[in-house]
């Protein structure tokens, strides 16, 4: 499942660029802040971020309310998850 399976040059079509993926998950810590590069999860639309950062044995659910622009969306889920690793002392 968190095996990249995807090739190197293959650009994903929601981010523009070549992107890590497993079975059905986005692979490594571009999309959850300062998790480490072994993490994995899930962007769910606007509104939610789910991932796993086994490395730092740390799992993450996120929902909020609402939907915003996906600019708004990466800096809040950034700050957000920045905070939980903060808060953890680790990162």
């Amino acid at each position: 499942m968190v095996t990249d399976r995807r090739p190197p040059h293959l650009v994903d079509e929601a981010a523009g660029r070549p992107r890590r993926w497993g079975l059905g998950v986005p692979l490594a810590a571009e999309n959850f802040g300062p998790a480490s590069p072994g993490s994995f999860g899930a962007l769910g639309g606007t509104a939610c971020t789910v991932f796993s950062d086994p490395d730092r044995e740390v799992t993450v659910a996120l929902h909020f309310v609402g939907n915003t622009a996906p600019a708004q969306r990466l800096a809040r889920d950034l700050a957000v998850t920045g905070a939980v690793y903060r808060d953890l002392g680790i990162g």
